[in-house]
Order: structure tokens, then sequence, then C-alpha cells
């Protein structure tokens, strides 16, 4: 059945827009809800479009923020972090952050997502691919934030979406975009909930930095430094017990890391857990609207936890057919693709695990926690094994089980043991405690917005 939508003269005028997309009902429905509140515009001191520059990282300096850091209500940095030199950084003022800037995707996959820029530990700066809006008086950061990734704000964003391959916002359009205002006590109050959810998520990554200092210094790790040198020399015995000539399972740093694990008390990964895999999945079965019974995949794995919400959903009654069992709260997944990284995460609930992933479930009375384990393979002690033993095929790398299985995981002591696992399972519990006020704050948004309609 076909569907229109009938917009006014003046709204193609001032918008500049007469593709169809720009008027879906859906859009004119939140457009028509929010008739009653003034356009951001009012609360706006700037929005800067960060200059271009060239790509050349450097081990220190300024923190620069991609697309890819900038998620719905958090920055993320877990596994891409990348950093400019302070020379060249300093040069770019317009894409300088500072506290309390609001980070929007202005295109790519990410298009349209927004997060606080909120108590940094070092100077940042932005990407071109990014909008740094910067708010007056008369609004706060944190509240205007919270209504921006509101099921309402997210469609007024979409609304203003251009482009096909590659979508775009304009800033002529976010200045235009309905903002509703509440009492000044309510609006305090969700900004104080968004404040301390971000201060949360500060906590967590400070939990976590505390477990890797502990690992860098008991094993020298934040000592360890190597001039790669132009070729290596190994012993023929290590080329035919290993069965391998490349270069890149003889790296002198992994090498030297191993080396030092294994001349420590360890344990074998595999004595602790059953390392077995997903299952693969058809493609053609996967919903669209991500409904149905989640998936996790490669792309999902980070080095930390993963929630199901936002995996990939599967026809639940195609995954009942096929009967394959789902992975249990607590099981830990690893992805066995990549190049410069095979991240494990820990699973926060029940869901199926897609192929080229493995999935280990825990023995009872195993010598090694979950969370200490899944802490040991992210780090560079894990990192260096897994890196080392990969094999390439064209442009991508490859683990296998057996890989997983013979991980060398260190076992200083069980104190050693019992605090990592503890800063571990810190990080995760304030992850989840600031996602859980993030929502609640999101929600109350929204309700209010209904509600104001009503009246």
């Amino acid at each position: 059945m076909g569907v229109w939508s009938v917009a006014p003269l003046q709204s193609i005028i001032e918008t500049r827009r007469i593709d169809a997309e720009h008027y879906r009902p859906e859009y004119l429905r939140i457009t028509d809800l929010l008739s009653w509140a003034p356009p951001l515009k009012q609360f706006i001191q700037e929005i800067i479009h960060p200059a271009e520059f060239s790509r050349k990282y450097s081990e220190d300096g300024w923190k620069v923020v991609r697309t890819q850091n900038v998620r719905p209500l958090r920055m993320d940095f877990d596994s891409n972090e990348v950093f400019l030199s302070e020379k060249v950084a300093k040069k770019l003022n317009k894409n300088h952050l500072r506290i309390d800037d609001i980070l929007i995707t202005r295109t790519g996959a990410n298009f349209g997502q927004c997060s606080l820029f909120y108590a940094e530990e070092r100077p940042a700066l932005a990407t071109s691919h990014t909008f740094i809006v910067r708010v007056n008086e008369k609004i706060d950061s944190a509240y205007l934030v919270l209504f921006l990734n509101t099921k309402q704000g997210r469609q007024l964003i979409d609304r203003g979406m251009y482009g096909s391959s590659q979508p775009e916002i304009a800033p002529r359009f976010l200045l235009r975009m309905p903002t509703p205002r509440f009492e000044g006590s309510i609006e305090t109050e969700l900004a104080m909930l968004v404040r301390k959810a971000y201060n949360l998520r500060k906590e967590a990554i400070s939990s976590y930095r505390k477990a890797q200092h502990l690992l860098e210094s008991e094993f020298g790790l934040d000592k360890l430094s190597f001039q790669k040198p132009v070729g290596y020399t190994a012993w023929f015995k290590e080329l035919e017990q290993s069965r391998r000539l490349d270069a890149e399972y003889f790296d002198p740093v992994a090498s030297l890391i191993i080396e030092g694990i294994s001349k420590c008390a360890h344990v074998r990964l595999g004595a602790n857990c059953k390392v077995g895999n997903g299952f693969p999945w058809n493609s053609k079965k996967f919903l669209e609207d991500n409904s149905g019974d989640p998936v996790v995949r490669i792309r999902d794995i980070r080095p930390s936890h993963i929630d199901i919400e936002g995996l990939s959903g599967i026809d639940p009654k195609y995954a009942r057919n096929i009967g394959f069992p789902k992975a249990k709260e607590g099981d830990l997944v690893v992805g066995m693709d990549g190049i410069k990284y095979f991240y494990a995460s820990l699973l926060q609930s029940d869901c199926y695990v897609n192929q080229r992933v493995a999935h280990l479930t825990w023995y009872p009375g195993a010598k090694i926690s979950p969370e200490y384990a899944t802490f040991i393979i992210n780090s560079r002690i894990g990192q260096a094994q897994l890196l080392r033993d990969m094999t390439v095929a064209t442009t991508v790398g490859h683990i296998t089980n057996r890989n997983i299985f013979n991980l060398l995981i260190p076992f200083v002591s069980n104190a050693f043991h019992r605090q990592i696992t503890n800063l571990v399972e810190q990080s995760i519990n304030k992850k989840q405690e600031s996602k859980r006020l993030l929502a609640q704050a999101k929600t109350r948004v929204e309700q209010l917005i209904e509600e104001a309609v009503r009246l």
C-alpha cells in the first residue's frame, strides 16, 4: 500500500528539501509533536566543523576523537585510541575540544550519534567528520545531549540526513530542530543524572587501568621496550617445531613476553574452560530491525563485556529449528579473525554466537575466573601470544581454538588473581550502572515530551 505525505510550500522553501525521505510520516509526526518547542539556535553559541588534517598519528600527544569514538551518550576508547603530536595538534584551533562540548558525528556509518565530551584527562581534538556543538548560558549541555539521544531527538537528526551512500547533516538543519524545555529543577536533575553516569564510566576506566598497571608492574611490561631490527635470527629447530617461516612469528617483543610468562607460575587457558565455536548462521535470517534472538558477531567484541542490547537479531523460529545452544551469562567470547588484535568479551546475558567467534565455558572449580582470563587475553600478554600465533590469508589474520586453548595465563598468587578480578568486576559494574542511569534519564525526557503534548 502506498504512503504519502503532504508538505506546505513554506516548509519546502525553508528546508530546501523536496525529497520524500525528509517528509516521511514519522518525521512529520515528531515535528508536529514538538511544534511548541523553540529552535535549537536559541541555545547554541556555535557549531564548529573541525578542519581536515593529515592522519599521521603518534604514540603520544593529544587524544584524537574520531567518529568511532562517539557513541550514544558515551565516549568509547576501549579499542581504538590514537594520538596526534602536540606540535601538530596545537595548530588545529578549530578542532580543539573543551569540557562539556557536545560531539555529533556528521557523516559515515555512525552518523548522528551524540555524546558529551566530559572530564578527559588530556587535551583532545576532533576530526572533520564530527561537529562540535557549544551551548550558551540558556541550557545545560548535559540536558541537551540527553534530549538529542531520545527517540524524538534521534528522529529529528535523522530527518536532516541527506545523501545515500554517505549520509550527512548540515548545521543549518540542526539549528532549526525543535528543542523541548522544561522546569529548571527538572532539567537540573536530569543533567545531574547524566554527569553522574559519565563520572561512573570514568571510574570504570580508572578501575581497569589500575588492573593494567598492576599487571605491567608485576611483569615489567611498563619498562619493556625493543627497537625492531630490519630482520630477526631464529634457530632452525624453532622453525621445525613451530612450522612457521614468517617474520611475525619471531617478533622479538612477543618472544620476550612469552618467554617471561613461561618462566613464571602460569596455567593454560584450556585447563580452565572448554573452547568451542559459534554457529554459521544464515545471513538472510538476520532481522533488519535487530528484533529476534541476539547473536554475538566478531564486530561486537570489545576488550571488556557485551550487553545483548544492540546485537544483531536472528529469526527465533529459524534458531530454534537449528537447535544450536545459546551461550550463557558469564561465558567468554573471543574474535578469531583480525589483523591487529583478537579481543575477548564477557557476556552479560544469554545469546547465540556466530561463526569465527570462539565460545569459552568455564569448568567448575577452575583456577582462574572468567574476568581474570578476559583481562589477560586483552592485555599485552594475551595479544602478544595470539598475534604471534595467527596465520594470514590475504589481508585477514586467523587464530584457531588450539591457539586459544594453549594461551599461557600468568598466575602470580591467589591475592593477585583476586585483586585483578575485583577491579575488572568493578569496572563492568560501574559501566552497567552508568548505562542504567542514562536509560532512566532518557526515558524521563521522552515521558515529559508526551505529557507536555497531552497538556
